[in-house]
């Protein structure tokens, strides 16, 4: 943990416009920071082990308007989630001095594909974390917030030119590639057949954690937070998980409970949930909803997908 002396020169420092971003909204220019860059900041004023961000409630959805694009409409949905950033260093005697700054991230879509969805949450988680980190000064953006800012001229100054702030620098000296190969018309169908054959096997048994990653992210898309019961073992409903589209094992019986919003966090506490004829049907046709986009809704039958409210 650095001294709290320390990070405060760090944080009075001027920002690194060559690290800012543009992007247009319209007829605007929009400067902005991205979550990686935020992150590796923080890492380097904080430390590795000086800052945190934890979730304040989960995340939600909200239906904002109708979105028309070629004579078709489409619901725009936008998704929230407030976050708080702890962050520590040490004064001169020794003791741990900590300062607190939140803030509620945001993100839309209007797409109707779950990946599209799925982006959007993980959009305003990003958003969240920098909308915190915006407290703690320029280091982090604030002065990009401010159009008579010197920051913000050179920034705007750039992207008109199409040069610098605007983009990364990279290399601009080119690597020689290799000579590449003419491949055959019959050649390359068949060299795809044999991927698309190999991804298929890759994924056509999946794993317990792997199952449990798919109704993981459906569930966050479609605000159903799930904790499960895989072969009549209780499975902790892991933080996060891979979009996996691909057919899985359909001799698995999958028991749903609730996860409680007083247990969020502290999964491991899971509370059976004990539901009538009527909700037991909803609880089906949820996960039948949730893994809309996976092979697996097609491949069970009702036994098999057995929902129950405990054993």
């Amino acid at each position: 943990m650095r001294k709290w002396k320390a990070i405060l020169t760090d944080l009075k420092k001027e920002l690194n416009v060559d690290l800012v971003r543009t992007r247009k909204v319209g007829n605007t220019v929009i400067p902005y920071l991205e979550g990686d860059v935020v992150i590796q900041t923080a890492n380097r004023i904080f430390g590795h082990d000086g800052w945190s961000v934890t979730p304040q409630g989960p995340v939600e959805r909200f239906e904002v308007g109708i979105h028309t694009k070629n004579n078709k409409e489409s619901v725009t949905f936008t998704y929230t989630i407030p976050v708080l950033c702890e962050f520590h260093g040490l004064l001169e005697d020794g003791a741990v001095h900590t300062i607190r700054k939140g803030d509620v991230g945001k993100n839309s879509t209007y797409s109707a594909a779950l990946p599209e969805h799925e982006m959007a949450i993980s959009g305003c988680a990003t958003d969240a974390l920098k909308r915190s980190m915006r407290h703690l000064g320029n280091q982090f953006g604030l002065t990009l917030y401010d159009k008579n800012s010197e920051d913000f001229q050179a920034v705007m100054a750039a992207a008109n030119a199409g040069t610098g702030a605007s983009t990364r620098k990279t290399s601009t000296k080119k690597k020689r590639e290799p000579a590449k190969r003419k491949t055959s018309g019959t050649r390359k169908r068949r060299e795809t057949t044999k991927a698309k054959k190999k991804k298929e096997e890759d994924t056509s048994e999946l794993s317990p954690k792997e199952i449990l990653d798919v109704m993981y992210d459906r569930a966050m898309a479609y605000k159903l937070p799930l904790a499960v019961r895989i072969n009549g073992q209780d499975v902790k409903v892991p933080e996060g998980g891979k979009l996996i589209s691909k057919a899985i094992n359909s001799s698995i019986a999958i028991n749903i409970f609730t996860w409680l919003a007083g247990l969020r966090n502290s999964p491991n506490n899971l509370a059976p949930y004990e539901p009538t004829t009527d909700e037991e049907q909803n609880l089906q046709n949820a996960l039948r909803h949730i893994l809309a986009n996976t092979e697996l809704s097609a491949q069970l039958t009702d036994e098999e997908l057995a929902i129950v409210g405990g054993e």
